[in-house]
């Protein structure tokens, strides 16, 4: 269910805090991420984007808001829950991103964050090898583990299909043969029109 302007109203009143995150205007989809991963690996959180402290609703532009959001989702690994909007709060546009802690430790691209007062900042070696035992059996992390390699290799695998395929010698010569016919045709029309 989506956050309702009253719930938005009382969450900024209160503040930045291990759980909530106000940023001015729509950071970059690592940026977003990191945060992300944080609140998953901490208590959860909300990540508000349209408010300039102390609680000025400055708003943002939804259709950008979206997809910065939508992109950090991917890059948080393994997937987290977390429930996204853009809601009208006097007269602004704020954008919202509530995320509920993971069972197990979650990565963005930039690595391991974790929500200390109302900053994040990376995990240490320690604490990660310590969340990870803590959080899940070595199984399941070795399980999550494979399974993002398997992911990552389909992808790789993708990508190097779509490069042979546009890379290859038939595409070449078709692309090379249209451009000839097309310019002999330009020559033609020159020729005739000049």
């Amino acid at each position: 269910m989506s956050l309702q302007p009253s719930e938005i109203n009382s969450l900024v009143s209160a503040g930045e805090s291990e759980t909530l995150e106000l940023k001015t205007s729509v950071p970059t989809p690592d940026t977003i991420a990191s945060h992300l991963a944080a609140f998953a690996n901490t208590k959860g959180g909300t990540l508000l984007i349209g408010i300039k402290e102390p609680a000025t609703f400055v708003g943002i532009k939804p259709d950008r808001a979206k997809y910065a959001i939508s992109t950090a989702l991917k890059k948080v690994s393994p997937n987290i829950e977390a429930e996204s909007g853009i809601v009208q709060v006097g007269g602004a546009n704020v954008a919202y991103v509530k995320v509920k802690k993971a069972a197990s430790l979650v990565a963005s691209s930039g690595g391991y964050y974790a929500r200390y007062g109302s900053s994040i900042r990376p995990l240490t070696a320690d604490e990660i090898k310590s969340s990870s035992l803590s959080n899940a059996t070595i199984e399941k992390s070795l399980s999550d583990l494979s399974a993002n390699s398997v992911k990552q290799a389909e992808t790789i695998d993708k990508m190097s299909e779509e490069l042979r395929k546009a890379n290859s010698v038939p595409r070449k010569i078709g692309i090379a043969i249209v451009g000839a016919v097309l310019g002999t045709i330009a020559k033609h029309l020159l020729d005739i029109f000049a």
